[in-house]
């Protein structure tokens, strides 16, 4: 009977974590992702021996609380004038006098603009895994597509579990959260490919890490720059 407390215990311990979607290594899985985060991927590559939470159920929880932060303090700065002011002079017409429309001001488009999109910078990560995914694959054909997007994955959990815990920098500006940001990101991939996509000498190892940041310089300003377009014509509109 005295072990009977301690089994209901651990029901509804389960239950509760199955409920909200994280389980006991959590923790653990935060913890190696920022101080081992190769130990991590090699793990999950191998069928997640250690046990570690699966990388995408992770994903969606840090998302979450990444978003939340992005959305209170709105750290990152979109200028959407000078997004416009690339646009054929007609097209700029066009877009003011549909303000005077409707009744829209600059104050309210950059209000909406930049409210949204540091909601939705989670979501343009997301949308970058499986591109990238495919960048690394040219360098490790050996690997399924599943494993590079979880190594995809993985750093982004990664990187973002810094951002999160660097969140008090967002108070000091937008100039210092972005590059702590980008500092972070740019540590971990290449902690990433020179511990799982290694070239036969330093030399090629540090190429491929220079051509994969180049790739996702070039794809990520693609996807934010369609995004910021979208979302402007959002502002304007709704």
């Amino acid at each position: 009977m005295a072990a009977e407390p301690e089994s209901t215990r651990q029901i509804l311990k389960e239950s509760v974590a199955e409920l909200v979607g994280v389980d006991a290594g959590v923790p653990r899985t935060l913890r190696d992702l920022v101080l081992r985060p190769v130990a991590v991927v090699r793990s999950y590559w191998a069928g997640n021996p250690a046990g570690y939470t699966r990388p995408f159920k992770l994903f969606f929880v840090l998302a979450g609380v990444y978003l939340l932060l992005l959305s209170v303090f709105k750290p990152y700065v979109f200028d959407w004038e000078q997004l416009l002011s690339r646009q054929p002079e007609a097209n700029i017409q066009a877009v003011h006098r549909l303000m005077a429309d409707r009744g829209v001001t600059a104050e309210m488009v950059n209000e909406r603009f930049q409210q949204w999109m540091n909601t939705v910078m989670p979501i343009i990560s997301a949308l970058m895994m499986v591109p990238l995914a495919m960048v690394l694959r040219r360098m490790n054909r050996g690997q399924p597509l599943a494993n590079h997007v979880m190594f995809t994955t993985s750093i982004t959990n990664s990187i973002w579990m810094v951002c999160i815990l660097s969140s008090p920098l967002m108070l000091l500006g937008p100039t210092v959260f972005t590059v702590a940001a980008q500092l972070a990101g740019m540590m971990f991939f290449a902690v990433g490919i020179f511990g799982l996509y290694p070239g036969k000498t330093r030399a090629r190892t540090t190429l491929r890490l220079a051509g994969f940041l180049l790739a996702d310089l070039v794809l990520t300003g693609i996807v934010v720059t369609v995004v910021q377009f979208i979302l402007l014509m959002a502002a304007l509109l709704i």
